[in-house]
């Protein structure tokens, strides 16, 4: 997904997400995300650490996600990675949303364009399916 998202930017010409924002809003929603947390218990953290913060924050919820869903599958088969892949980052997706929206990170899904919808389901899509894909080969070797 990580790799997917800055192929992406870089065609896009967007800015360098290494680049500290200037204000928090302005941050990766993972980043946000740990600010507010930080904020819940009195606590800021440094905004110049806001990539670092944002890259550390989105890897460790995509690999709890991961952790989940080797243990979900454990008990499922008859299923193919892809479709099981395909659902699991379809959920992701939606919880994103369902997250972030009440935390005031992201708007509700009506009020961005469909392109950038898509764009961002696909990203999902990608992580999930790779997630299947690569349980599916470590259940192999094992």
């Amino acid at each position: 997904m990580t790799a997917l998202q800055t192929v992406t930017q870089k065609l896009q010409g967007g800015e360098d997400s290494e680049q500290p924002p200037e204000k928090w809003s302005d941050a990766p929603a993972p980043a946000q995300v740990a600010e507010k947390a930080a904020e819940t218990v009195g606590e800021s953290l440094p905004i110049d650490k806001a990539p670092a913060i944002g890259n550390v924050m989105h890897w460790l919820y995509g690999t709890s996600w991961g952790a989940g869903y080797a243990i979900s599958r454990l008990g499922v088969r008859g299923v193919g990675f892809a479709p099981a892949g395909i659902g699991f980052g379809a959920a992701v997706w939606a919880a994103s949303y369902a997250e972030l929206v009440p935390m005031g990170i992201y708007k509700p899904p009506s009020q961005y364009p469909m392109k950038d919808l898509a764009l961002d389901a696909c990203y999902h899509l990608a992580y999930g399916v790779a997630v299947a894909a690569t349980f599916e080969a470590l259940t192999r070797v094992a």
